[in-house]
């Protein structure tokens, strides 16, 4: 096997880590707008517009000033993914157990503050992770040279400040700095050595991105709002060891101390929301959002052996969303709402290290305000993730052809939060 030949494969492995480590950074594409917020009970619907509650620091910072009280919130959030990939035994060429199935477990938790300075300035801050992962497979699985284990952790640190230049005008700006730390695992084909015992690849690192965003917020009258916010560009500039076990003569030689590194791109987005209150009991909330993903269709990426492209053929994403809160009592609020989000790659483009697809979320939850200043919540999201067809997507002779789709491809989320009013 040429340097070339393996060069090229561990570099479509090597994205399958550090761009799925990204799933829950922006809406579409990685989306997600889940933080451990309020706002999750409502599938976020209208979080930009909403800016009643210090977690405003962090969907759009311009709702500082409408919070208008020192407030501190909390949240707790356990994310259950499950997954079965079903194999298509007539156009794949793999071997192996043909069960799919994958499970992930993790637990994250988010700080957000708003504090007014005088009566036109106030500060916030939002502390929380956008995603963690934790995702074993079988190691005889048919997709093992894809990926076997996957470990991801996040961190994202948001200082924030706002304006109110007009009675019912807010203007916004904060900064975003997110941290990624990374350990992924997949096996290597040992054919060429004639062995059915397999190798094994772990890449492991680490990295910082730095971004801004911007926000406005208008209330023309009491009961409506509209919040507009803008995301920067972010780059993630990743650079990862590469450790190899067990790899036979042919391969061992080629790849031994590799490194890689890689430019990931985050794109810049735009949300719109909306808040109208009905009534005194009901007020319904929707947004719209655009991500420009079609600027992640190329990433630059470098082993010590070669360099690369690869090409991905996205599109931009847009995303909807629709929620409503009914006050069943002065002091309790149910919430519930509806999102969807479009596939940032078509079925004939998409790839086995990001096999992303359309999702639909849908939520509800519960929230206790205005108890002794105490504001608690409880809700839950259940979003599908499509089916994720992959069309015989190979990374080379060594990896095989994966065809399938996944039949089951779905996300629990369960969040907790307690704020204080000062």
């Amino acid at each position: 096997m040429t340097r070339l030949k393996v060069t090229n494969l561990l570099t479509a492995l090597f994205c399958a880590f550090t761009l799925t480590g990204l799933l829950h950074a922006q809406s579409g594409g990685f989306g997600s707008p889940e933080v451990a917020s309020p706002d999750s009970a409502r599938a976020s619907a209208g979080a930009s517009a909403f800016a009643d509650d210090a977690s405003t620091a962090y969907h759009n910072p311009a709702g500082l000033t409408r919070v208008g009280t020192i407030e501190a919130l909390v949240g707790l959030q356990l994310d259950v993914t499950h997954s079965q990939f079903d194999f298509d035994t007539i156009n794949s060429n793999l071997n192996g157990s043909i069960d799919g199935e994958s499970e992930s477990f993790s637990v994250s938790g988010a700080l957000y503050f708003a504090l007014p300075v005088g009566d036109k300035l106030a500060l916030g801050f939002s502390l929380n992770s956008p995603f963690q992962a934790n995702l074993q497979e079988d190691p005889d699985w048919v997709g093992r040279y894809f990926r076997t284990d996957l470990n991801i952790n996040t961190l994202q640190i948001g200082p924030s400040a706002s304006y109110q230049i007009l009675p019912w005008v807010h203007i916004g700006a904060g900064i975003n700095g997110q941290f990624l730390s990374y350990e992924e695992e997949l096996a290597i084909n040992n054919t060429l050595d004639a062995s059915n015992l397999d190798g094994k690849a772990t890449f492991e690192g680490d990295a910082w991105s730095f971004g801004y965003q911007l926000g406005v917020l208008i209330e023309p009258w009491d009961g409506l709002r509209a919040g507009l916010t803008y995301k920067s560009e972010a780059t993630f500039d990743l650079s990862s060891s590469v450790n190899f076990d067990r790899l036979g003569p042919s391969l061992s030689g080629s790849v031994s101390n590799a490194r890689f590194d890689e430019d990931v791109v985050l794109p810049r987005s735009v949300n719109l929301g909306l808040y109208y209150e009905l009534s005194a009991q009901l007020a319904v909330l929707a947004d719209l959002a655009w991500s420009d993903w079609s600027a992640f269709d190329r990433n630059p990426t470098s082993l010590e052996l070669s360099n690369a492209t690869i090409s991905r053929s996205w599109q931009d994403t847009y995303h909807i969303g629709i929620g409503f809160r009914y006050k069943l009592a002065d002091f309790l609020i149910f919430q519930a709402g509806a999102a969807y989000d479009s596939s940032p790659v078509s079925e004939n483009n998409r790839t086995a290290d990001l096999p992303l697809d359309e999702q639909y979320r849908f939520a509800f939850g519960l929230e206790i305000d205005g108890i002794l200043g105490f504001r608690i919540g409880a809700s839950y999201v259940y979003i599908l993730s499509g089916k994720g067809e992959l069309k015989s997507d190979s990374n080379g002779p060594l990896s095989g052809t994966l065809s399938g789709d996944f039949g089951t491809n779905e996300l629990h989320i369960i969040s907790l939060t307690a704020g204080y009013r000062f």
